[in-house]
């Protein structure tokens, strides 16, 4: 191959680093101070990004492609939880105006639905997180292959076989935003059962 491009010697040098991507710029600062004190000066160093720019503008994109998927399931989800919670709350209205006819605060009350959503969003995103870091410790030993466009990916210098990470900054962003969520969700049928007299409350029919 060398024959046939009438290239003699060594003419790319090609650095993998076990570093995050922040570090690519300052290496190759590095590496051109370096160079720049040989006599050779038509030597360069160029990062991952300025050899496959349009590799590198796909993924800066996916950060808001991400934040928008996060949004529309987020949003999904509360929805569901509100939804669970109002059945909840107008299924025990009897026994939550009983609580309030016999002196509890409706402070109290609305504490109890609150955490009463909370304990469902920690649960659902425990039991997600781990479901999740199993799939994604399973896959990125066995890789996820992507042979049918493998002439697509080649073109961006990708690899066809995909090894998933996540980070643990990224699992307690997902945790505290489920939680969050579920706390929002909750305020709406709170304040619904809060709204009514223990009278009604008591005599409200299922």
């Amino acid at each position: 191959m060398s024959k046939l491009a009438g290239v003699k010697g060594i003419h790319e040098i090609a650095i993998v680093l076990n570093e995050s991507n922040n570090m690519d710029n300052h290496v190759a600062k590095q590496l051109a101070g370096q160079l720049s004190l040989l006599s050779d000066s038509g030597n360069r160093v160029r990062d991952w990004q300025q050899v496959q720019p349009m590799l590198a503008t796909i993924i800066s994109q996916m950060g808001a492609s991400n934040a928008v998927i996060l949004i529309i399931f987020v949003s999904a989800m509360g929805f569901g939880i509100v939804n669970v919670m109002l059945m909840s709350v107008f299924e025990r209205t009897r026994e939550l105006g009983m609580l309030m006819a016999i002196g509890m605060v409706k402070g109290k009350v609305f504490s109890l639905i609150i955490m009463e959503s909370t304990l469902l969003g920690v649960t659902g995103a425990t039991i997600g997180l781990l479901a999740s870091l199993m799939l994604v410790t399973l896959l990125g030993h066995t890789g996820i292959p992507l042979g049918s466009m493998a002439q697509g990916l080649g073109a961006f210098g990708v690899d066809t076989t995909l090894y998933p990470t996540v980070s643990a900054n990224e699992y307690v962003a997902v945790f505290v935003t489920v939680v969050l969520v579920s706390i929002l969700a909750s305020l709406y049928p709170a304040r619904q059962i809060l709204k009514q007299r223990p009278v009604d409350a008591m005599s409200h029919k299922h």
